[in-house]
Protein backbone atom coordinates (compact mmCIF):
# COMPACT_ATOMS: atom_id res chain seq x y z
CA UNK A 1 0.00 0.00 0.00
CA UNK A 2 1.08 3.64 -0.01
CA UNK A 3 0.38 6.32 2.03
CA UNK A 4 -2.28 7.61 0.24
CA UNK A 5 -4.49 4.37 0.53
CA UNK A 6 -3.39 3.93 4.48
CA UNK A 7 -4.51 7.42 5.57
CA UNK A 8 -7.74 6.51 3.72
CA UNK A 9 -8.41 3.30 5.47
CA UNK A 10 -7.70 4.94 8.84
CA UNK A 11 -9.99 7.52 7.83
CA UNK A 12 -12.70 5.11 7.04
CA UNK A 13 -12.25 3.42 9.47
CA UNK A 14 -12.41 5.60 12.36
CA UNK A 15 -15.70 7.30 10.80
CA UNK A 16 -17.43 4.32 10.41
CA UNK A 17 -16.43 3.16 14.03
CA UNK A 18 -17.76 6.46 15.50
CA UNK A 19 -20.60 6.23 14.05
CA UNK A 20 -21.54 2.27 14.74
CA UNK A 21 -20.62 3.91 18.55
CA UNK A 22 -22.85 6.49 18.34
CA UNK A 23 -25.98 4.21 16.96
CA UNK A 24 -25.19 2.01 19.48
CA UNK A 25 -24.95 4.41 22.36
CA UNK A 26 -28.18 6.38 20.72
CA UNK A 27 -30.19 3.18 21.37
CA UNK A 28 -29.10 2.59 24.84
CA UNK A 29 -26.05 0.08 24.07
CA UNK A 30 -23.70 -0.36 26.97
CA UNK A 31 -20.07 -1.21 26.60
CA UNK A 32 -20.54 -5.06 26.76
CA UNK A 33 -22.13 -4.89 23.50
CA UNK A 34 -19.67 -2.43 21.90
CA UNK A 35 -17.43 -5.18 21.33
CA UNK A 36 -19.07 -6.99 19.36
CA UNK A 37 -20.52 -3.96 17.07
CA UNK A 38 -20.28 -5.45 13.31
CA UNK A 39 -17.27 -3.49 11.64
CA UNK A 40 -16.63 -6.47 9.17
CA UNK A 41 -16.05 -4.05 6.16
CA UNK A 42 -12.80 -3.82 7.40
CA UNK A 43 -11.91 -7.01 8.41
CA UNK A 44 -8.81 -6.81 5.72
CA UNK A 45 -6.96 -4.40 7.93
CA UNK A 46 -3.76 -5.64 9.20
CA UNK A 47 -4.40 -6.32 12.67
CA UNK A 48 -8.46 -6.58 12.27
CA UNK A 49 -8.95 -9.82 14.49
CA UNK A 50 -7.25 -8.66 17.33
CA UNK A 51 -7.85 -4.99 17.24
CA UNK A 52 -11.70 -4.32 16.06
CA UNK A 53 -13.21 -5.17 19.61
CA UNK A 54 -10.63 -3.13 21.81
CA UNK A 55 -10.97 -0.13 19.47
CA UNK A 56 -15.01 -0.34 19.72
CA UNK A 57 -14.73 -0.52 23.32
CA UNK A 58 -11.93 2.41 23.59
CA UNK A 59 -14.41 4.67 21.36
CA UNK A 60 -17.27 4.05 23.50
CA UNK A 61 -15.74 5.20 26.39
CA UNK A 62 -14.93 8.13 25.07
CA UNK A 63 -18.02 8.75 23.06
CA UNK A 64 -20.49 7.75 26.19
CA UNK A 65 -20.57 10.97 27.75
CA UNK A 66 -20.76 13.33 24.72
Amino acid sequence: TDLNRARADTRDYLTALRAAVETHIAAGGDMAGAGGLDQSAFAYLEGYDTLAARNALAAFSQMEWE
